[in-house]
């Protein structure tokens, strides 16, 4: 995928997701929601294909869009770099 393949298909994700019709939710712990006391907080929001992310105090700004794929690579560099095993 050259540079302009991965521009049209960031251009695409955000077209056809409506972000403001996303149910952001809290950072989660152990399945308990946590209130976040730091200033890098943010919310996220599943969707049907990805997941968007959001900083908390900025609500009004647009989210940022990630693939399935790309979120998975996230989380389990985060699971790796903190000494767990990413599931199978």
């Amino acid at each position: 995928m050259n540079s302009s393949d991965f521009a049209s298909d960031i251009s695409d994700l955000y077209s056809t997701i409506d972000t403001a019709a996303l149910k952001f939710q809290p950072p989660t712990i152990n399945n308990k929601k946590e209130r976040c006391d730091s200033s890098a907080c943010v919310t996220t929001a599943e969707f049907d294909g990805g997941m968007a992310v959001r900083d908390s105090k900025r609500p009004d700004q647009q989210p940022q869009l990630y693939t399935a794929d790309e979120w998975r690579a996230h989380e389990y560099g985060i699971l790796q770099k903190y000494g767990f095993s990413p599931p199978a």
